[in-house]
């Protein structure tokens, strides 16, 4: 049995099934009978009332009813003999509710002349208007000839009626009136109501029907495929030997053998995918452990900015991580011809290391060849390979691994493992160390780059303070700058000041770039005492604000001074240019140079030279 809750067996979903489409030709058939019998009912009705109202037209006495022509003869003999009439025609009627007569005056309204009703509230009098009369009735009411009744239920001040109207003549032919005859519409409601519960108690009884008909036929169609499901059922439970026995000649008992023989090939892939699942857990137990390795490896690696400490840190957390006995980096030459170790993790790697081991690039060994193919190789019995180095240093290595140093398709490297086991790298163990080994390559590349870095940002700096200690050098012999401040004020110092008594005196170096460039020297007087050691401070932090002004000023009068050197060079270009003759531009050419040099004389000629041959 099926535990879930939701679960609907297939012979309820076919009862269910059956009842829907029985259920859906019941309904569809009922609503036919249903629409028919309305409109059948509607169709009698009408046919009833049309007969009564026609039949009641010829039991009036039009002659008599012409008499009355006058509110007044209400209540006369004429009038009662009439209403008289209407009543019995009334009361013999089915349903019928009121009788009366209408006619229209002379402007066109219609009016009551006698009606059946005895009661104030239901009476219409002789000579009232019918304000209330339906827009058919209004516009039919001169031309109807013959009974007809009207094509929709109206609604007036004294209900909603279902209306016949049948005309009655004078002996000479005239039209005299009309007999109007009311049936109330909720008559007609009830009988409608009545026609629907008949219409839902055939349709309840037909889906009731059509439910236990699917029921049966649901129980017969399922039985086949309950023992089917009851064999899944225990084949799924792991009950291979189970096998389904639904002796019948059809598409089910296909399937039954179907199913049995699906068991015995289930029960034998089980044994083979229980030992493959074993073997893949291996795998990929081994596979994340190498992954968490390479993954250590690399972000320690991206970590260390110097190179040196970069290789050699991850030879050795590639051996500790990996077990391998040996791991080396290689690193091509400017000229990519040769690869040179520059780190080891094996003992006879540092002996390789020191005395500078290389390889050449496709010529030696597996590095040598993996450098100049630019993929991996992999040699799982060394002794079996023929690109395999014999190297001395590692004579433990049975199996070895080298892996390209890539860094936007150039070859920057190479980095070798080895082992002391045969077999002990494999194709997937390669995409590992390949991954490790772009980490690497981009690493070392980094750091690399960071070093370059630093080595061009030192030589500028040291440019910058070479070219500025030259400056200051040329600004103090060229002006010597210098002031002094004593108790009587501020004054420039004709030559460099010396105070002649020692005691007391403190010399600070204005340094920029670690160039000094001038110095503040102080004198104090001999009762005022030396100089503390935060008045020390303060001089020493005012001599660096001092240099980097000085150095500020220096550099933007520099500015001012290639600015002015700029400008003055364009506005001669700018005249030199607005000439349009040789004779013009010699002319200004001569005469812009003089104002821009100053107290000289200039001269500007055309002296063409004769070509030399040789």
């Amino acid at each position: 049995m099926n535990s879930n809750p939701r679960f609907i067996s297939l012979r309820i979903k076919l009862a269910i099934g059956f009842a829907l489409a029985f259920t859906l030709a019941s309904g569809l058939t009922t609503y036919i009978y249903y629409q028919n019998g309305r409109a059948q009912l509607m169709s009698d009705i009408r046919a009833r009332l049309r007969d009564a109202v026609a039949i009641g037209a010829l039991q009036v006495d039009a002659e008599a009813h012409s008499q009355l022509t006058d509110p007044s003869q209400e209540g006369g003999p004429t009038y009662m003999r009439l209403k008289k009439t209407l009543q019995n025609i009334r009361d013999a009627g089915t349903n019928v509710r009121f009788v009366y007569t209408m006619q229209q005056d002379a402007q066109g309204n219609i009016i009551f002349v006698v009606d059946a009703e005895e009661t104030e509230e239901d009476v219409s009098h002789l000579g009232d208007v019918y304000d209330d009369a339906s827009p058919w009735l209004k516009a039919n009411f001169s031309t109807i000839q013959s009974p007809a009744v009207e094509d929709q239920m109206y609604t007036d001040k004294w209900g909603t009626w279902l209306t016949g109207y049948a005309p009655f003549y004078l002996p000479n032919g005239k039209r005299e009136g009309l007999l109007g005859m009311d049936i109330s519409a909720q008559i007609i409601i009830d009988q409608d109501n009545a026609l629907l519960r008949r219409s839902l108690l055939i349709f309840l009884v037909s889906m009731l029907g059509g439910l236990g008909l699917g029921l049966i036929f649901g129980t017969a169609l399922t039985v086949p495929l309950s023992k089917l499901r009851a064999g899944a059922d225990r084949l799924s439970s792991g009950d291979f030997t189970h096998r389904v026995n639904t002796r019948t000649n059809d598409e089910v008992g296909i399937l039954g053998n179907v199913l049995n023989a699906t068991a015995g090939k289930i029960q034998d892939l089980v044994t083979s995918l229980e030992q493959r699942v074993e073997e893949r857990t291996l795998a990929l137990s081994r596979k994340t452990s190498q992954l968490q390795a390479a993954t250590q490896v690399a972000r320690q690696a991206a970590a260390i900015k110097d190179t040196a400490t970069l290789l050699n840190d991850a030879v050795r957390l590639i051996s500790d991580q990996f077990g391998f006995y040996h791991a080396g980096i290689f690193l091509l030459d400017e000229n990519g011809d040769n690869a040179i170790l520059q780190a080891a993790s094996s003992v006879g790697g540092q002996q390789m290391l020191a005395r500078g081991h290389r390889l050449q690039v496709g010529k030696q060994g597996i590095v040598g060849f993996v450098a100049a193919q630019k993929r991996s190789r992999i040699a799982l019995d060394t002794g079996a390979d023929a690109v395999y180095f014999n190297n001395p240093d590692l004579p433990e290595t049975r199996s070895e691994a080298a892996l390209p140093l890539i860094v936007r398709d150039r070859v920057i490297g190479v980095l070798d493992i080895q082992s002391k086991q045969p077999q002990a790298f494999s194709s997937e163990d390669i995409e590992t160390f390949q991954t490790l080994a772009d980490q690497l390559a981009l690493a070392i590349e980094n750091a690399r780059l960071l070093q370059d870095m630093n080595n061009a940002v030192q030589q500028l700096q040291q440019v910058a303070s070479e070219r500025a200690g030259e400056a200051w050098k040329e600004i103090a012999q060229a002006q010597g700058y210098a002031y002094r401040y004593t108790p009587l004020g501020i004054q420039p110092a004709t030559k460099e000041y010396s105070p002649t008594d020692e005691t007391g005196r403190l010399q600070i170096p204005i340094l920029l770039h670690n160039h000094k460039i001038g110095e503040i020297k102080v004198k104090r007087k001999e009762e005022a005492g030396t100089l503390d050691s935060r008045e020390q401070a303060m001089l020493k932090e005012i001599a660096t604000q001092v240099a980097l002004a000085l150095e500020n000023a220096r550099l933007l009068e520099e500015a001012q001074q290639r600015a002015a050197y700029e400008r003055s060079l364009g506005e001669i270009a700018a005249r030199i240019d607005s000439a349009h003759d040789v004779d013009a531009i010699l002319r200004i050419t001569a005469q812009e140079i003089g104002k821009a040099i100053g107290d000289s004389e200039i001269m500007v000629q055309i002296n063409p030279t004769e070509r030399k041959t040789a």
